[in-house]
């Protein structure tokens, strides 16, 4: 069987690999430490470091999406749970009813995540395994957001083919790499350590990994190759538009000169610099 998270490696831990459970782990010591360091407290400046455009006046007396992290009533009321404490005590609350475990007498961030850390083998081996990996991702993708500690977004979409057939889909990020290197001051050397953003990279799905550089060039380009196509333009039944080049290209138009001209004679606007193929084809009579 399958690990029903990546749906890639075999299931070695219940439903799930040894690397899914591993990062379901991990992603659990993250939320906690998100969770600490949230502030309701409205900030002045912008995540780039430049003060906002509105006037102090005008800004929100704290921040919502924080206050909506921090809310303590949907643990005690009946509701969809959205605060950091509600999302885990909505499933330290299955495991603790399923396994007849005690009560706390008083539950916090950090108990809630100790019991489903604990437990979390006994998880896996559950059919919502799925359902709780999906909630804590959004969760901490939540608290990243809010504290502005994302990092950098992903360079890609993960193009691992999985066992169904079909492509991986995740998104996959770099690691940072740690090199040493020497400062020069004026009366000596100083050897300091440098964090920089081009490591290896994984995705956050599957667990694939890309590690050599020719590796890592072909995955830019394919994401840049993905954003190009992401930007296409379309007609109104949705089939992609193409520039002259392409036109050419896949014989539609036997030359860019023909496009220019066969646009203007049959009224064919460009968008974009991209033209509705079906229009200009050479093969349908004007």
């Amino acid at each position: 069987m399958t690990c029903v998270l990546c749906t890639k490696r075999q299931a070695s831990r219940g439903l799930t690999c040894d690397p899914c459970l591993d990062r379901l782990a991990q992603q659990l010591h993250d939320i906690e430490r998100e969770a600490t360091i949230l502030s309701a407290a409205p900030s002045l400046a912008r995540p780039n470091g430049t003060r906002g455009g509105t006037l102090a006046s005008e800004r929100a007396p704290a921040r919502l999406e924080v206050l909506a992290l921090t809310d303590p009533r949907d643990v005690l009321d009946n509701r969809e749970p959205s605060s950091v404490l509600g999302v885990l005590h909505a499933w330290t609350r299955v495991i603790r009813d399923d396994r007849r475990l005690s009560w706390p007498q008083r539950v916090t961030v950090a108990s809630e995540r100790r019991t489903l850390a604990t437990h979390l083998q006994w998880a896996a081996e559950q059919p919502w395994i799925d359902e709780l990996a999906g909630d804590l991702a959004d969760l901490l993708a939540r608290l990243r957001r809010a504290n502005l500690t994302g990092g950098p977004p992903p360079v890609a979409d993960c193009h691992m083919i999985r066992v169904d057939g079909t492509p991986c889909g995740g998104k996959v990020w770099r690691r940072p790499a740690r090199s040493i290197t020497w400062r020069v001051l004026p009366d000596r050397c100083e050897r300091i350590t440098v964090d920089a953003p081009d490591g290896p990279a994984h995705c956050d799905t599957c667990g694939g990994h890309w590690d050599d550089p020719h590796e890592m060039t072909r995955l830019e380009l394919i994401a840049e190759q993905d954003k190009r196509e992401a930007r296409r333009p379309r007609t109104d039944d949705g089939r992609p538009m193409l520039t002259a080049d392409e036109l050419v290209a896949q014989g539609h138009v036997s030359s860019v000169s023909n496009v220019r001209v066969r646009a203007h004679r049959l009224g064919v606007r460009a968008v974009n610099g991209h033209y509705d193929p079906q229009a200009l084809s050479e093969s349908v009579s004007a």
